[in-house]
C-alpha cells in the first residue's frame, strides 16, 4: 500500500505530465489516506492535496467536483486566497456569479494585491451582473497594481464605450495598445467606437485591418470592414473581404446584412 507522500508525489508528476485521468486518481487516493488522521503537519498536506485535486478537476472540466476540493482545502486553511479564486472562477464557469463574485471578494480580502482576483471579479461586476461602476472599481485597482496591464484598460474601455464616454474610451484603447501591439480586441473596438461615435470610417476600416493583422481569423473585423466598405462605395474590396469571410465559420444569417450592404453598394451612382 503507498503512502499519502507516495501517492501525491506520483500525482504530482502526472499532472506535470497532463496524465490527467491517473493524476486525479492517485490524488484521490492520497486525500483518502489521510481522511482519518489529524495534525497540523497531515493537515498542511491535505490542503495541497484537495487544492491541486480540485485544480486537476477544474482542468478537466469537472467543475463541481473541483469545488468539492476546494471547499476542502479552504475549511482546513481559511486564509487560502488561491483556493478561493479558483472556486470562483469555478462558480464563474457555472454561472453562479453571484457565488464567484463572493469568493474574488474574498480572495481579494486576505491579499489584498490579488490583480487576478481584482480583474475576474470585475469582468463578472460587468459581463454578467451589468454593475458597471464595481467593474470600474477593480478595473482601477488592477491599473493601481500594475500599470502595464492591458487587459485592464481593454475592458475599462469597453464599459466607457457602453456609458458613452467616448473620450475616455479612445484613452484606454490607445494605452492598451500602446501595451500590446497585437491586441486584436482593442483595436476591433476601437474601430467600432469611431465608426458609431466619431462616424471616421476610414479609421475604423484602419482599426479593422490592424485587428485583421493581428489575427488574421478575426471573423467579426472582416463582417465589418467589409459594411465599412459597402457603406464607403468601395464595392471591389467589400466584395473580396465577403469571399474570405466565407471561409470562416460563421453564424447563420450572417451574411444577409453583408449581401444587403454590397448590392446597395453595386446599385451606387459611380464616382
Amino acid at each position: 500500500q503507498m503512502t499519502f507522500l507516495t501517492l501525491y508525489t506520483i500525482g504530482q508528476s502526472k499532472n506535470a505530465e497532463l496524465a490527467n485521468k491517473d493524476a486525479i486518481r492517485l490524488l484521490e487516493e492520497a486525500v483518502n489516506a489521510l481522511s482519518t488522521t489529524t495534525s497540523s503537519e497531515i493537515d498542511d498536506a491535505r490542503v495541497a492535496a484537495n487544492f491541486l485535486l480540485g485544480w486537476l478537476r477544474h482542468r478537466s472540466g469537472d467543475l463541481r467536483s473541483a469545488i468539492v476540493s476546494y471547499d476542502e482545502a479552504i475549511r482546513l486553511y481559511p486564509d487560502y486566497s488561491k483556493a478561493y479564486f479558483n472556486r470562483g472562477m469555478a462558480y464563474y464557469k457555472l454561472n453562479e456569479i453571484d457565488k464567484a463574485i463572493a469568493d474574488f471578494s474574498e480572495a481579494v480580502t486576505i491579499k489584498q494585491d490579488y490583480i487576478d482576483a481584482y480583474y475576474q471579479r470585475g469582468i463578472a461586476y460587468y459581463y454578467s451582473q451589468r454593475q458597471y461602476e464595481e467593474a470600474i472599481a477593480d478595473f482601477n485597482q488592477v491599473i493601481v497594481l500594475d500599470p502595464d496591464d492591458a487587459r485592464a484598460y481593454f475592458n475599462r474601455a469597453f464599459i466607457y464605450a457602453y456609458l458613452g464616454n467616448y473620450d475616455a474610451a479612445f484613452d484606454d484603447y490607445d494605452r492598451a495598445i500602446k501595451l500590446d501591439p497585437k491586441h486584436a480586441r482593442a483595436y476591433f473596438y476601437r474601430g467600432i467606437a469611431l465608426e458609431r461615435h466619431s462616424g471616421d470610417f476610414q479609421g475604423a476600416i484602419e482599426n479593422y485591418t490592424l485587428a485583421i493583422e493581428a489575427k488574421p481569423d478575426y471573423s467579426l473585423a472582416y463582417y465589418q470592414r467589409i459594411l465599412v466598405y459597402a457603406r464607403l462605395g468601395e464595392c471591389d474590396k467589400a466584395v473580396i473581404d465577403r469571399e474570405t469571410y466565407l471561409g470562416f465559420d460563421t453564424k447563420p444569417g450572417s451574411l444577409e446584412p453583408i449581401d444587403d450592404s454590397i448590392n446597395a453598394c453595386q446599385l451606387m451612382p459611380q464616382k
